[in-house]
């Protein structure tokens, strides 16, 4: 009865193997040689997950505050509706903090996160465009909001897109053959 082995030959990890990094990067019982370019995407990714939980953990306090909503906004809290759709907001802003500083936990393997985040941020500068285009908050006031938010893009999309920027970079500075 010829049978075929079920465990895959490891003996010479490929990149093509989706489990390849987790063999060739350090912190392993083997102590294989360290593939730089997924560790370097994993300090990354943990950064990325780190400063997204930092910032959404922030937000949460002029959704809980009025007054500092009043202060970043520059608009007065209106009744029970408000509350009611901030306290919403304050629970998926969170909860989302959550995820990311779970993320941040085991980030080559979370990296998905990353993917996900981006179209967080999106949506979150989507509805604040169209509530200064409504004239309900002045354009000013959201600016340093957009800043942060497009800083948090470019690491959170550089850390997910990293092995494959990794590769353009060394190409485009490798000299001519």
């Amino acid at each position: 009865m010829g049978c075929a082995s079920a465990v895959p030959d490891t003996s010479s990890p490929s990149p093509r193997d989706p489990a390849w990094h987790l063999r060739t990067s350090s912190g392993n019982e083997e102590g294989m040689r360290i593939d730089p370019v997924h560790e370097r995407r994993a300090r990354l990714l943990r950064t990325a997950f780190l400063a997204g939980a930092a910032t959404d953990a922030l937000a949460v306090v002029p959704m809980l505050s009025p007054p500092v909503a009043r202060v970043l906004w520059g608009f007065e809290p209106a009744g029970g509706a408000y509350r009611f759709a901030m306290g919403y907001g304050a629970t998926l802003m969170a909860a989302w903090t959550l995820l990311l500083l779970w993320a941040a936990q085991r980030a080559l393997d979370r990296a998905f996160v990353a993917a996900l985040t981006v179209f967080v941020i999106y949506g979150l500068a989507a509805t604040e465009i169209a509530v200064v285009f409504a004239g309900v908050v002045p354009a000013w006031r959201m600016v340093p909001t957009w800043a942060l938010q497009a800083v948090l893009l470019g690491l959170f999309a550089t850390s997910y897109h990293y092995p494959a920027l990794a590769r353009f970079w060394s190409r485009r500075a490798a000299p001519p053959a």
